[in-house]
């Protein structure tokens, strides 16, 4: 769970975070997938995931076996 005694940008932060990770999981790290889903274009994405600080360049699992 999210602390609510922290600053809005930083319980804003996390959760966005905890959103992320579970799409990239949840899709197999398939970009289109996530923007798909979660509404958002690529390129946002990207941005959004690097500006959270979470690794977008891992490889699909399906493309690493």
């Amino acid at each position: 769970s999210i602390p609510l005694d922290q600053p809005l940008r930083e319980a804003r932060d996390e959760f966005e975070r905890i959103y992320f990770e579970y799409h990239l999981g949840r899709e197999n790290h398939s970009m289109t997938r996530v923007s798909e889903r979660t509404g958002l274009e690529r390129t946002h994405l990207y941005r959004k995931l690097k500006q959270l600080g979470i690794d977008a360049s891992r490889r699909r699992q399906s493309e690493s076996r």
